[in-house]
């Protein structure tokens, strides 16, 4: 070859221009999002039960806003394959918001599920929001939902953990037609003498129940231990899941007027032990 040092010359250039253009490419590639997570006080979900939907719960929310507890409420709306779609949103260091649920799917009662859609809620909250906690009331099929996300919680340390729980007329040994043969609860510990499948499936619970916890389980007896709807010994079967590991376990029982199942929600009384119980208002 006549100019061999003019080549090697040339080869270097363009090694040189090829390497330099890979890593002003690199330079100039968009850098991937960042996804900025608001920080928001510890939030409140309000979550109903069968056949019903966030109407059950607005007058316990719009208790707590008129006690002065926030202003800032948002909904989860749960489609049927479990999609959750938030509506509104929570401004950075929000007090004591309020998460209102709806679950489209309201009449089904596997409760695995519920719990799954629970989950899924809480999921999409930290897909936004940034907390580690969080507090829970539940009414009826959804204390159901409640239980079974404590269980989730406690195999996966990711999620928020409930730092208060408060049942309101837990179905939790059993409710309507499906209820144990002996619905009785030993008189020390609160432990059913007959433990439907169901509620077998929640011991685990006195062993890993997430910690710390207060549990506040409020009741309703219009007559003959039961709020109309549910056995009072199937809501006061919560006792011997929760107890053994919770911080403070407070029963509460409410009769007359505004007791039965589903008007306990409505009840002024309940708002204010509840405003009392999460938020000391």
């Amino acid at each position: 070859m006549k100019h061999p040092i003019r080549w090697g010359i040339i080869a270097l250039v363009l090694i040189a221009s090829s390497t330099a253009g890979l890593y002003l490419t690199h330079l100039q590639a968009p850098a991937p999002a960042s996804k900025v997570h608001t920080k928001i006080g510890t939030p409140t979900l309000f979550l109903h039960g069968y056949g019903s939907s966030t109407q059950a719960e607005s007058y316990l929310v719009t208790r707590a806003i008129n006690a002065g507890v926030t202003q800032n409420v948002i909904t989860a709306d749960v489609a049927d394959h479990g999609q959750v779609t938030l509506q509104g949103q929570l401004p950075a260091k929000s007090r004591h918001p309020i998460v209102k649920i709806n679950l489209r799917d309201n009449r089904n009662t596997n409760y695995d599920q519920g719990g799954r859609y629970l989950t899924s809620v809480v999921r999409a909250l930290q897909a936004h929001y940034q907390f580690n906690q969080f507090n829970l009331v539940a009414h009826s099929m959804g204390t159901m939902a409640a239980v079974h996300y404590l269980l989730a919680s406690s195999k996966q340390p990711r999620l928020p953990r409930v730092t208060k729980y408060i049942s309101l007329a837990g179905i939790y040994n059993g409710v309507g037609q499906f209820v144990p043969a002996d619905p009785q609860l030993d008189a020390k510990t609160g432990k059913p003498h007959t433990m439907l499948a169901t509620y077998r499936k929640l011991l685990p619970l006195r062993r890993k129940l997430p910690q710390p916890i207060k549990v506040l389980n409020i009741i309703g007896n219009l007559r003959h231990g039961s709020d109309g709807t549910v056995d009072n010994r199937s809501s006061l079967a919560l006792k011997y899941l929760l107890q053994p590991r919770s911080q403070r376990y407070q029963l509460l029982i409410f009769t007359g007027k505004g007791a039965g199942h589903s008007a306990l929600h409505e009840n002024p009384k309940v708002a204010q032990t509840i405003n009392r119980f999460l938020w000391l208002k």
